[in-house]
């Protein structure tokens, strides 16, 4: 994957398919994760050439299986990676007063997992905007991972203000929501 990394920074879109070609030989010996590094880079890659059915084709890929965790497997997984974050410092491994910010900071640490699910939504959503007409249909894609984010980080001020963004966006060319 790094050869696809340094493709892209560099924005060598030969290399950066040829990095894409090579990997896909590897799939079925990737871990779960460096699969979805994969699909990440190809999603960068169609967007840098310019290739909405590319886009169209990459996009779901990488969040299809995303849209589908039950809220309350989220919410374990919440949990359970919470209190894995959280327990050095109740069992006093750890003291959080010599870490500058940790108050502030430690409530980012209730839904690491739901953010980890939002950046992959987050990037597919930026992937569709950068690439789609103001009037495509597959819009309403975007706007199901941009409502999936505003619902797994409610209140948060990046996922309300793209929902805005994108209902105004589909309403001004009149394709229909339903």
């Amino acid at each position: 994957m790094k050869g696809a990394s340094n493709s892209m920074k560099d924005s060598n879109p030969l290399a950066f398919q040829q990095s894409l070609t090579f990997a896909d030989l590897l799939v079925p010996y990737l871990s779960p994760p460096q699969r979805q590094a994969l699909l990440r880079y190809r999603l960068a890659y169609h967007v840098m050439v310019k290739d909405t059915a590319g886009v169209k084709q990459a996009g779901p890929q990488l969040v299809s299986e995303l849209m589908d965790i039950p809220l309350d497997s989220i919410a374990a997984e919440n949990d359970r990676r919470y209190h894995e974050t959280m327990e050095p410092f109740w069992s006093g491994t750890m003291d959080s007063t010599k870490i500058e910010g940790f108050q502030e900071e430690k409530q980012f640490a209730l839904n690491l997992y739901a953010r980890e699910i939002c950046s992959y939504l987050y990037k597919a959503s930026n992937a569709y905007a950068a690439s789609l007409a103001a009037n495509d249909p597959a819009l309403h894609e975007e706007l199901a991972w941009a409502v999936r984010c505003d619902e797994l980080i409610p209140k948060s001020p990046v996922f309300q203000r793209l929902t805005a963004q994108l209902r105004q966006r589909i309403s001004n060319y009149s394709i229909d929501l339903r």
